[in-house]
């Protein structure tokens, strides 16, 4: 048997769909009732996570054409003869091996 009141003429199916979730807390007892408003708390959570990550980002300008590296490195080329960092060979070749004694 059903204790659930019929909806009234007046109210409109997108209210109904609205307010199940708190009829069904409503007619929900002991642990039945502490995991609905658990899984209900979740998901306002969850959506107020996300809409508060949307709010933050908001005020971020948007960001234009990604960067060319390529562009860049042809600018930053530095000459021979007046760049500092020398080039060294590998010393695995200059270094004589040492044998153990």
């Amino acid at each position: 048997m059903s204790v659930e009141p019929a909806p009234s003429a007046r109210e409109s199916a997108l209210v109904t769909i609205l307010l199940a979730p708190f009829r069904a807390v409503e007619q929900a007892r002991g642990w039945r009732r502490v995991g609905l408003l658990a899984v209900y708390g979740m998901v306002v959570l969850a959506i107020g996570g996300f809409l508060w990550r949307r709010a933050q980002l908001a005020g971020l300008p948007d960001v234009a054409e990604p960067f060319d590296v390529a562009a860049h490195r042809a600018l930053a080329r530095v000459p021979d003869d007046r760049n500092a960092v020398c080039p060294v060979p590998p010393g695995g070749r200059s270094v004589p091996r040492h044998e153990p004694a």
